[in-house]
């Protein structure tokens, strides 16, 4: 898939949708930069943080979901960014090519200030589009534990009939494995999400059972599990501060392997 993608003959745009909803754990952000390795003059990031800068400069209205994130949208941004090495070259600044406009773009989205969505995932979507936005929650979860150091996987099997969306496990020496439990919800009833729930809990090396869905959502969440003894310690997550902690983590751990602390043969 990723020669196909990186390398076949038909238009990028085809490419990049087939890649985008195949390639699992790969999202537009990873797309990109290794587009912009192979293809440096001829294609853009399209990381988080280009697209809060191309956002705050009211260039491009970047998509809000990975699933709207097409190839077409993702030339449009191409565009606008080698529109941008042009008028910087104007302006005298140094700009070789179109990785070096990210350079710039960074500068410009430490200026820019989260704007709130105030819409709830359940709101003015279809059933397939709250499928995909269920998916992207549930990776960006795994790949918060995995940045915070834990073994984190999706689609886990945590006790007799409870599958669950995600985990976080660690092995603590010869005491065994404990681990944190999360269950995404984007649409229908929250009694099947409750009691996998309470199934997980029986499970003595689960530490934490965590909730995730929109404010609408979770008051509901919140509401029926307090009627039940064994999710009394239920925690809540807001899918919002999902997105927003793993973009965090991903800038913090950014800037510090820059500082090249862990030599390359580790």
């Amino acid at each position: 898939m990723l020669i196909d993608f990186l390398y076949g003959e038909q238009e990028l745009t085809v490419r990049w949708n087939k890649f985008l909803k195949s390639a699992k754990f790969f999202g537009p952000s990873y797309m990109s930069e290794l587009l912009v390795y192979i293809y440096p003059e001829k294609y853009a990031l399209a990381n988080n943080q280009v697209l809060k800068a191309l956002d705050y400069l009211e260039l491009v209205q970047p998509p809000k979901y990975n699933y709207q994130f097409n190839g077409k949208k993702y030339l449009e941004i191409c565009e606008v960014v080698k529109n941008l090495e042009i008028l910087l070259k104007e302006e005298n600044l140094p700009c070789e090519n179109m990785l070096a406009v990210n350079y710039y773009l960074w500068e410009v989205a430490n200026l820019y200030l989260d704007k709130q969505i105030d819409e709830n995932i359940s709101s003015d979507i279809t059933p397939k589009e709250q499928e995909f936005i269920h998916d992207e929650i549930i990776e960006k979860i795994v790949q918060i534990g995995s940045l915070l150091g834990f073994d984190a996987e999706a689609e886990v099997r945590v006790g007799k009939g409870a599958q669950v969306d995600a985990v976080w496990s660690v092995n603590i020496g010869n005491m065994g494995k404990i681990m944190y439990v999360f269950e995404v919800q984007t649409k229908g009833g929250i009694d099947s999400m409750l009691l996998n729930l309470q199934k997980a809990n029986n499970n003595k090396g689960v530490q934490a059972i965590v909730a995730v869905s929109d404010e609408k959502q979770l008051q509901k969440i919140k509401n029926e599990s307090e009627e039940i003894s064994t999710l009394k310690d239920l925690k809540l997550w807001d899918y919002r501060d999902v997105l927003n902690v793993y973009e965090s983590l991903n800038i913090a751990m950014t800037s510090i392997n820059k500082l090249g602390l862990v030599p390359e043969s580790f």
